[in-house]
């Protein structure tokens, strides 16, 4: 058998089955089996070049995992994050695309710090909190994680970027106050924040992620209010709270960022135009880009 019929057939039974990327993940399935690159193997296929049948059962079998809707990051066990590729399995949530555009945000407002506190609460596989760290090498990171799984698999992360200066806390958003020293200059947060009684439709979410990592309360917002509470209370002057929440929850949570005392809120949108995060500060939001030598005196 060439690679470009294993591909062939690897992707049609992955679309058979409603993966939604049936092609990618038949190569990145490949590759992992081949132990091979996945610009190799898709080189592979474009010239047709013969597979091994030890190859070929190994990729079946990967396959047949992923038809039955099994995370290709569980099948892998890693994630791609940014620049970063974290290692992930059962237990942990799986870093999504959109939570990038949060950590990117976490590191344009904490680089504007000479020796910036970032405080990530909730960090699950440890993806921002390193994010931030590897950017942001004169970065201190506080890292937080409540359920034991995760908290393994964050520090199980953060031993393979010895050189991150982050420091992880078997610790909650209430935690915060007491974990943060002098206070924070960002406080960042993926929490769950799916309302209890709603479904995802997704396979892989519904049956695999960890449901800890997905609800949050009756209408989403437990965790959330926790994270606001909490992290308004340690902000510095100029420090930034930065929150990750569903499309529609982008007002409540503003009201909520106006109740803890944050007099500045904006919510902004993903790469599809959703609301996906809200960025909250004690001072103007037209200050949030100061520096803390222009903390008025």
């Amino acid at each position: 058998m060439s690679w470009r019929q294993l591909l062939r057939e690897i992707t049609e039974q992955l679309m058979t089955a409603g993966v939604p990327s049936p092609r990618a993940d038949a190569e990145q399935l490949a590759a992992h089996a081949s132990g091979a690159p996945r610009s190799r193997v898709r080189l592979w296929a474009a010239v047709s070049d013969p597979v091994s049948d030890e190859v070929v059962a190994a990729v079946r079998a990967l396959a047949e995992r992923r038809a039955r809707r099994i995370p290709l990051q569980y099948l892998t066990g890693v994630a791609p994050f940014l620049s970063l590729t974290l290692e992930v399995g059962p237990g942990v949530l799986i870093p999504r695309p959109e939570t990038e555009l949060l950590a990117q945000a976490a590191i344009r407002a904490a680089e504007r710090f000479e020796h910036p506190h970032v405080v990530d609460v909730g960090t699950g596989s440890g993806a921002i909190a390193l994010a931030v760290a590897t950017a942001l090498p004169q970065a201190r990171v506080t890292a937080l994680e409540p359920d034991a799984i995760a908290y393994t698999w964050a520090a199980h992360n953060l031993r393979r970027f010895p050189d991150a200066h982050v420091t992880l806390h078997r610790a909650a958003a209430a935690d915060l106050p007491a974990l943060a020293g002098a206070g924070a200059d960002v406080v960042v947060s993926n929490p769950p924040y799916l309302p209890d009684e709603e479904t995802p439709l997704d396979p892989e979410v519904r049956d695999f992620d960890p449901t800890g990592a997905l609800f949050g309360g009756p209408d989403g917002l437990d965790v959330i209010r926790e994270v606001i509470s909490a992290g308004s209370a340690v902000l510095t002057p100029l420090g930034v709270l930065l929150c990750e929440h569903t499309e529609d929850q982008g007002e409540r949570v503003r009201a909520l960022c106006a109740e803890a005392g944050l007099s500045s809120a904006l919510t902004h949108p993903d790469l599809t135009g959703r609301d996906r995060f809200t960025a909250a500060s004690h001072v103007p939001v037209d200050t949030m880009t100061a520096t803390r030598s222009e903390v008025p005196a």
